[in-house]
């Protein structure tokens, strides 16, 4: 039976998986879900892809055997009107198991307060060198900048020590 899978915006995780997959192997990627989905299971596939949230619509079509619809209706519960809507669920199910997500590396509160505390007073050092300085509000304005960038610069140094 081929089934047209309507993938909107609401589907980008799909659409990207999609994408990420050799041609043709989406059809393929669909079977095995649907198949594991029957017997109770999430498919076991690696993937490594990105959600890239400027996806647009894809029409695509999926050429499914006759004795996985009849089990898909069986055993999953698919309704007669909303049969892609089960697919999508299912394969929604496989990319919230199987795919990886890049962890966030974190740097210590305790490093962070202290690269902040320690360039928060150098500036209040250099704003009591220069109060009375005529170019006062200038110079304070670009040692504010350098502070900036120099907690960005040290915690960018925090985390490749963390590595």
């Amino acid at each position: 039976m081929k089934i047209h899978l309507v993938l909107t915006k609401a589907d980008a995780d799909i659409i990207c998986l999609k994408k990420s997959l050799p041609r043709g192997k989406f059809n393929e990627f669909v079977i095995k879900v649907l198949r594991h989905a029957a017997k109770g299971s999430v498919a076991s596939v690696p993937m490594e892809f990105e959600i890239d949230g400027t996806v647009s619509e894809l029409h695509t079509k999926i050429d499914l055997p006759e004795d996985l619809v009849k089990s898909c209706y069986e055993k999953l519960g698919f309704e007669k009107n909303k049969f892609t809507t089960g697919v999508k669920a299912e394969i929604r199910k496989c990319i919230n198991k199987n795919r990886k997500v890049p962890t966030a590396e974190r740097i210590p509160l305790t490093t962070i307060r202290n690269i902040v505390d320690e360039n928060f007073l150098r500036i209040r050092n250099k704003e009591q060198k220069l109060e009375k300085h005529p170019r006062n509000n200038t110079l304070l304005f670009s040692s504010y900048e350098r502070m900036i960038q120099n907690i960005l610069s040290d915690l960018k140094s925090a985390k490749r020590e963390r590595r």
